[in-house]
């Protein structure tokens, strides 16, 4: 039996035209967080001006740099939850496609932070977005590896499914760790949203191979 004969009687859908939905929404992701920098103007070509560009916009910089690392860790995590699917269907791309609608707000998210670089709202914003992807993430695979629905049972292990789930989880739990060290100091929050996606892409590289 064919795919596209096995897809029709199944209901399954081809991953292809997913994935490369969220490699636009991704890449015009990282597009949009460029846009948002504030670049000094051409008045400001002395040494004075240009520390004085850099110490003002130091928060800019690096709200910018936490939102680009976060975006990079997810599409990393993507590809690699994507790597074990066979198929999709309309249940999972339903779930992926809100949490491809999480990726394209982190642009607006760091926008929100640059312009209020001291306060609290729009790291709560940030680390809001963040649980989101993250819960949508462990939802889409726990729908796809339930009964082997959208994974083969060859390629996945029990294991391999548990350690993926819990995965999932990592960035949110330093999501909402963060949002409660915001209220302490805000360069708390910068911190911790720095090194969680880290500690995320060290747990891919030691995920269970297939």
């Amino acid at each position: 039996m064919s795919t596209d004969v096995r897809q029709r009687i199944t209901g399954e859908l081809s991953l292809d035209r997913l994935e490369r939905m969220a490699d636009i929404v991704f890449a015009v992701a990282i597009l949009l967080l460029l846009m948002t920098l504030d670049f000094a103007s051409e008045e400001s070509s002395t040494a004075e001006k240009a520390l004085e560009y850099l110490t003002h916009n130091m928060s800019q910089t690096l709200g910018y740099a936490i939102s680009f690392i976060l975006v990079a860790y997810y599409w990393i995590s993507h590809q690699e939850y994507f790597s074990y699917y066979r198929s999709t269907n309309k249940v999972h791309t339903f779930i992926e496609l809100i949490f491809l609608l999480t990726i394209a707000g982190m642009p607006f998210n760091n926008q929100f932070i640059v312009a209020f670089p001291t306060e609290i709202a729009p790291r709560l914003a940030i680390s809001s977005d963040i649980v989101a992807a993250g819960l949508l993430t462990f939802i889409s695979w726990s729908y796809a590896t339930y009964g082997n629905r959208l994974v083969d049972a060859s390629e996945v292990d029990p294991e391999t499914v548990r350690f993926m789930r819990y995965q999932a989880l990592v960035l949110p739990a330093c999501a909402i760790v963060a949002a409660g060290c915001a209220f302490i100091h805000p360069f708390a929050w910068d911190i911790i949203l720095t090194i969680g996606p880290l500690a995320g892409i060290a747990l891919i590289k030691r995920s269970p191979k297939k």
